[in-house]
């Protein structure tokens, strides 16, 4: 079990292009077995369907590949609330009536471009590279890409009924962001004293267990890596029994797991 001094592993910049290209093309793969019914399958993102998913990583990762951020009217959508929302359902608004096939052919493309770029700049220590929003040192951009590029893959593969991908870097990576998220807020979300322990099944590496204000009452998640990173993105219902503990801080803590936008 790990401390909360060492949340993120030490990644190099070379192991996590690594993992970036086994995501894309792990949902290279799962975007050409679907067909165009499972791209109109709801996920659990809010307004985005499996076809919109696989969009805003194509146009997420094209942007920072170089493209220009597109520009397009956007209806009124429920799920687009603030700046964020806009920037990155601009992705997903261009690409909305592109067959799934077409995406997946942009996918492909993207990758071999994108995947040349990064392993470069990784040679070339720690650079500064392009983040949504601003510049980041690749070490502290490159987890985040990961993250996200294999969170997506998971919201497709529940969609279409396929079970979580978890046996690859990417998973463990993504974890261990999650870890590093709740270390910082639950804090905050506790505002008492407290013990937090986070089990991951079958994965003592990547559990941890902290302190609030000096320890205190104790209060647990538990589940396995599929489950926990899935909470941690705010996917679908909290399940029974993956927050137990002292009654109060399980009531601070009750449906507000989910920290990802």
């Amino acid at each position: 079990m790990r401390d909360d001094d060492d949340m993120a592993a030490d990644h190099s910049n070379v192991h996590l292009v690594e993992a970036i290209d086994d995501v894309m093309l792990q949902t290279l793969s799962l975007a050409r077995d679907l067909t165009e019914a499972d791209a109109d399958l709801p996920t659990d993102c809010p307004g985005w369907t499996v076809r919109d998913v696989l969009a805003h990583m194509v146009g997420v990762e094209a942007v920072l590949q170089g493209a220009p951020q597109p520009a397009v009217d956007l209806p009124d959508l429920d799920h687009v609330v603030n700046e964020f929302d806009e920037y990155m359902e601009q992705h997903v608004q261009i690409r909305r009536q592109l067959p799934l096939s077409s995406i997946a052919d942009e996918l492909a493309g993207l990758r071999s471009r994108r995947i040349p770029t990064l392993k470069s700049l990784a040679k070339q220590g720690d650079p500064e590279v392009s983040s949504p929003f601003r510049d980041q040192p690749m070490s502290k951009a490159m987890p985040i890409r990961v993250f996200d590029l294999w969170a997506h893959e998971q919201d497709i593969r529940r969609a279409v009924g396929l079970p979580a991908r978890v046996d690859c870097a990417a998973a463990e990576i993504s974890m261990e962001r999650g870890l590093l998220g709740w270390t910082h807020v639950l804090p905050k979300l506790l505002d008492q004293p407290a013990t937090v322990s986070i089990d991951v099944a079958g994965r003592p590496d990547l559990s941890t267990e902290f302190e609030v204000d000096g320890g205190g009452d104790e209060v647990a998640i538990r589940g396995d890596l599929a489950t926990l990173t899935a909470l941690f993105c705010g996917r679908g219902e909290q399940p029974s029994g993956v927050l137990t503990g002292a009654d109060a801080l399980v009531a601070a803590l009750d449906g507000r797991l989910g920290l990802t936008p």
